[in-house]
Order: structure tokens, then C-alpha cells, then sequence
């Protein structure tokens, strides 16, 4: 029988047939489907891992929220009147400031001290209710705030001075800080964590919204006079009635979500 002879170089040594280095594309092609147990192994333990921890991650883990759903929705509408009544209330009497200047004869250097003096006070009062609120229930301040407010507003609509027109707008900024930052941390509380920003965003959605549309209002009918009174006086008691009607249900409704109340 003939045997093969095997292929040699023109030197006399044998020929061996090499093969190429595979391309970057062929290697990857081969570290991936590697297929020994060890790195299978690996593998298999890495994507475990990442199932366990998407499964295991939860925004609102510890969240518990014991209310019913009419309850919840209840309080949310209660706060979001609350800061439509506080956005619409911070920005009223600005829109007068033409009449006052008119009615009282005063400048309108003065007449900028009203929005001075309401700033000072809300932030003077805005710092230590953070403490009261450990101490009483949020919703009690809250309302107490909303009463403070709508008593200095109802003192600036009943105004026949410059002096008496300042001394409501003091009472009034108290009323506006010590709302303000427990209403923040009450929608807070009482919405789960990836609810928050929706929470948030439908704040003060209706508060924008509500002001501009009062706005246009109030200073529409500012100079008229209806059935004998000022219109701008009219703006401010519809300001008042809403603000002391909400501080009300607030008190009554709403709940303190924190253990101790």
C-alpha cells in the first residue's frame, strides 16, 4: 500500500499548513460563546445578581399609607386650595397699587413697604414653625396660619389708612410664612416617593393657573364700584372667605401622618 507523503518546503522540511489569526470580530465571537463551565458559571451568577437587585429595588419600599382612597384625594384637594389661596394671597395687593396710592396719597416708595414688610415677617415666622410643627399637629398650624392670614387680609380690605392697610399686611405675612413650609412637608408625607414629583407638579400647577385667572379679574373690576363698595375690597373678601373656609377643613380633615399626633 502507497502512503501519503506529506508536502515539503523546497528545503526538504516538512510543509505545515497555519492558519491565520482570527479578526477582532471572531475573537469576541469566540469569548462569548465560550462554553466552559466555569465562566457559564460566572455568568449565570452575574445575571442572578442583577435580576435579584431590579426585583428587590422598590421606591416606595416602607411607604405605608393606611388612608382610603376618597380620604386621600380629599386631603390632597384641601392642600392644593390651601396653596392656591397662599399663592393668590401673596400677590393680591400689589395689583391695588394704584388705587391705594390714589385713596391714601401715599408714594409708591410706601407703598413698597407693604411688600417688604410681608417678606420680613413670612420669613421671620417661616423658621420657627418648623419646631412647632414637632410639637402640634401640622394640620392644626396650618389652619391657625390660614385664620392669621385671612384676619391681616381682612384687615387690608376694611382699610381706611395707609397705617391700618400696613398693620393688616404684618398679620397677613405672619399668616404666609408659617403656612407655607408645612404645606410643603405635608404633600410630602402624604404622597408615596415616586408620586412626589406629580404631587408637586399639580401644586403648583393650580396655584399658577388660579392666580393669573384672579388676577385678571381683580384688576378688571379694581376701580369699580359694586352695589356701593370698591372692587379691589371685593377681591379681598372673596381672598378671605376662601382662606378661612379652607384653614377650617384643614383642621377638621386632613390628618397628621407623623406617629406622635
Amino acid at each position: 500500500s502507497s502512503k501519503a507523503i506529506a508536502p515539503r518546503t523546497k528545503h526538504g522540511a516538512p510543509f505545515c499548513l497555519k492558519r491565520p489569526p482570527p479578526h477582532k470580530c471572531e475573537r469576541r465571537r469566540m469569548a462569548n460563546s465560550d462554553t466552559s463551565p466555569s465562566s457559564g458559571l460566572s455568568e449565570s451568577r452575574q445575571f442572578d445578581r442583577t435580576d435579584d437587585k431590579s426585583q428587590q429595588f422598590d421606591p416606595d419600599e416602607g411607604f405605608v399609607d393606611t388612608r382610603s382612597r376618597r380620604q386621600a384625594r380629599l386631603e390632597f384637594a384641601l392642600l392644593c386650595l390651601c396653596n392656591i389661596a397662599w399663592t393668590i394671597d401673596a400677590a393680591l395687593l400689589p395689583y391695588f397699587f394704584k388705587e391705594f396710592q390714589v385713596l391714601f396719597r401715599v408714594s409708591q416708595t410706601s407703598l413698597s413697604m407693604l411688600s417688604t414688610v410681608k417678606g420680613w415677617t413670612a420669613a421671620i415666622f417661616a423658621f420657627p414653625c418648623g419646631f412647632m410643627s414637632e410639637m402640634l399637629p401640622r394640620p392644626r398650624l396650618v389652619g391657625m396660619g390660614m385664620m392669621m392670614w385671612a384676619s391681616g387680609l381682612a384687615l387690608c380690605g376694611m382699610a381706611s389708612s395707609f397705617e391700618m392697610l400696613f398693620v393688616g399686611r404684618v398679620f397677613n405675612g405672619i399668616g404666609l410664612g408659617i403656612v407655607q413650609p408645612l404645606l410643603y412637608s405635608m404633600v410630602a408625607d402624604k404622597s408615596p416617593p415616586s408620586k412626589r414629583g406629580t404631587a408637586f407638579g399639580a401644586l403648583f400647577f393650580a396655584g399658577a393657573v388660579c392666580q393669573t385667572l384672579f388676577g385678571l379679574f381683580a384688576t378688571k373690576f379694581a376701580a369699580t364700584t359694586i352695589a356701593g363698595v370698591q372692587g379691589w375690597r371685593l377681591s379681598v373678601v372673596v381672598i378671605v372667605v376662601l382662606s378661612a373656609t379652607v384653614g377650617v377643613f384643614i383642621m377638621l380633615k386632613v390628618e397628621e401622618p407623623n406617629a406622635p399626633f
